[in-house]
């Protein structure tokens, strides 16, 4: 295997395999993660933690889980979780074990108990607030799904407060109805006390990008992080880790896999984009359409966006150079960029000046996230 990777100056980055040449091999993109040895140890993981993984189903139809737990010197108690298996939503209650961390690569294995049945997952160290989780079991001899997905600490307890402010959530999904890949983007403003505002999104259906109007929503934060919101129609439902920042899963027909974040920083302008960002695709949503992607972009403040990066495709591989994007920012972190030459505008929503999303207007509806 042949890996394309940015880093930033921390070591941290994103990867994409590279070397599907013909465009008939194996393609996929995920996130490099610098770790910390000083955490590789048991003890060192104990309290709670929320997880967000997505892949395939037995069939290969998406699957997506998002789930919380605590850990005590590897016990794994009060395990709860969301799933959507292409388009059937079910929650679970789970428990089990974490074996000893190795030492030298921070790897260990969970074994877990559910109403749904056993399950197994490597784990990688990252440091003490995060870990990468793969589930390794056997699709052929289990029916068990392929999902890989990040690990992220949690804080003690939560209300509705723990939603107020200004926060962007992302999500991908494969359309069950036609089988289109689907993205979207938003920004919401919660009250702390059960309201939710959709300032602004927009849906990107297999290119065809559509800015929706304003909408309202509830929702309810219980004790452990377990988070629902209600109104409109795919509407999402996962676990908080901290304040305005969250995994969820649509409870629809659709298996959206959802990250909100805080959105910080604003009112924002073209100079809130400025200086160099590693970036790149999350994991592609099919194998026929997926184009995978790194890039190092540096924006000027001003109005100018130059890429150079590596891309795998049912086209092959290919690499660029000072490719160059005209971007437009409005005060509200939402904004669009192009291309030279370009039909299309893709569209860009500000998380913070130093992390933002890109919804690209393709097939694929692929979505590029930059950070610092």
């Amino acid at each position: 295997m042949t890996l394309a990777f940015v880093l930033d100056s921390a070591g941290n980055g994103r990867m994409i395999e590279y070397d599907d040449t013909t465009g008939q091999g194996s393609r996929g993109s995920g996130v490099l993660r610098k770790a910390n040895p000083s955490a590789f140890s048991v003890g060192g993981l104990n309290g709670g933690w929320v997880f967000g993984m997505s892949g395939a189903g037995p069939y290969g139809e998406r699957f997506v889980n998002v789930g919380q737990f605590a850990l005590t010197t590897g016990t794994i108690s009060d395990g709860s979780c969301d799933t959507n298996d292409g388009g059937d939503y079910e929650t679970c209650t789970f428990a089990g074990m974490l074996s000893a961390v190795d030492p030298q690569s921070g790897r260990t294995t969970v074994t877990i108990q559910s109403n749904n049945g056993t399950s197994r997952d490597a784990v990688y160290v990252v440091s003490v607030g995060e870990l990468v989780m793969e589930q390794i079991d056997s699709v052929q001899q289990n029916g068990s799904p392929l999902l890989v997905g990040s690990v992220l600490r949690q804080s003690n307890s939560f209300s509705n407060a723990s939603l107020n402010g200004l926060a962007v959530s992302y999500c991908q999904s494969v359309n069950s109805g036609s089988g289109d890949d689907d993205s979207g983007a938003a920004i919401i403003s919660c009250d702390g006390n059960g309201n939710a505002n959709v300032l602004t999104s927009d849906d990107d259906d297999a290119g065809t990008v559509t800015q929706q109007p304003p909408s309202q929503e509830t929702y309810t934060v219980t004790a452990n992080g377990a988070v629902t919101f209600t109104g409109g129609g795919d509407v999402p439902a996962g676990f908080l880790m901290n304040q305005n920042k969250a995994f969820m899963v649509s409870s629809g027909f659709d298996p959206d896999f959802y990250w909100l974040e805080a959105q910080t920083g604003g009112p924002f302008s073209n100079a809130s984009m400025a200086g160099i960002y590693p970036g790149g695709s999350l994991s592609p949503l099919d194998y026929t359409n997926a184009s995978n992607e790194v890039d190092m972009g540096s924006a000027d403040g001003i109005d100018t966006l130059t890429l150079d990066g590596d891309s795998s495709s049912s086209g092959g591989i290919n690499q660029w150079f000072g490719t160059v994007l005209n971007y437009n920012i409005a005060d509200n972190g939402r904004g669009t960029g192009q291309s030279q030459g370009g039909e299309t505008p893709g569209i860009v929503y500000m998380i913070s000046p130093a992390k933002w999303l890109f919804l690209q207007p393709t097939t694929d509806a692929r979505v590029d996230v930059f950070q610092h």
